[in-house]
């Protein structure tokens, strides 16, 4: 339950009969405008989308594909635009291209990796994104596994604290460029503890450390 609401322009075809178990195809252009909904305890405000919705089977509307030309929100502490595509609202996988800005508390919370971080702090980006949800948009390690990313991000004025014995963060800030063999980080200082630097830093394989 997305809590939906907003002003919709629909453009849309059904083709084929309704059975018993099955309905026909639905093939549909889609607009919104200022639309709001909940998604992961966050309240998006300001939508504004134009796209395409494909539903395989109209009885079975969890298995659907909603591809966004482009797109636009606003949450409680960001905002964020960009293109993709969403499918199967079951088990759901999506593909993103997005730039934005939001509280790295706003965003370990609707990535659902709270049991895992606590953090705070400025959080910018422009990201290249594909991968799984987790069923019903629960997200787990293991979906974080299979997720890609590339792109650059920025951290300001940032805490974070790991609940898995890494030591934590505190006045953090870096510009980090993102690709799937290395993560370059510049203009990177903080405190590591009681340890103060400095510096810039390629790491190899980051997402095997942050999930494993």
């Amino acid at each position: 339950n997305l809590n939906i609401e907003g002003r919709t322009d629909i453009i849309f075809s059904l083709n084929g009969p309704f059975k018993l178990n099955s309905g026909p195809t639905l093939d549909a252009a889609i607009r919104m405008r200022d639309g709001s909904l909940v998604f992961q305890n966050t309240n998006v405000s300001d939508l504004n989308f134009e796209g395409k919705l494909y539903m395989k089977d109209i009885k079975r509307s969890k298995a659907m594909k909603i591809t966004f030309d482009q797109f636009s929100l606003n949450t409680t502490s960001g905002q964020v635009s960009g293109s993709g595509a969403l499918a199967d609202l079951t088990i759901p996988s999506l593909q993103l291209k997005s730039k934005g800005k939001t509280r790295l508390e706003e965003f370990t919370r609707v990535a659902q990796i709270e049991d895992e971080m606590e953090a705070s702090g400025d959080m910018s980006w422009n990201i290249d994104f594909s991968g799984p949800l987790g069923k019903d948009f629960n997200t787990t390690v293991n979906e974080l596994k299979q997720m890609s990313w590339s792109g650059s991000l920025s951290l300001q004025n940032s805490t974070l604290n790991f609940n898995n014995g890494i030591p934590p963060l505190s006045e953090f800030q870096a510009n980090i460029s993102m690709n799937q063999g290395k993560t370059a980080i510049t203009q990177c200082s903080g405190n590591l503890v009681h340890l103060a630097f400095d510096g810039n830093v390629d790491i190899a394989r980051l997402k095997q450390v942050l999930t494993d």
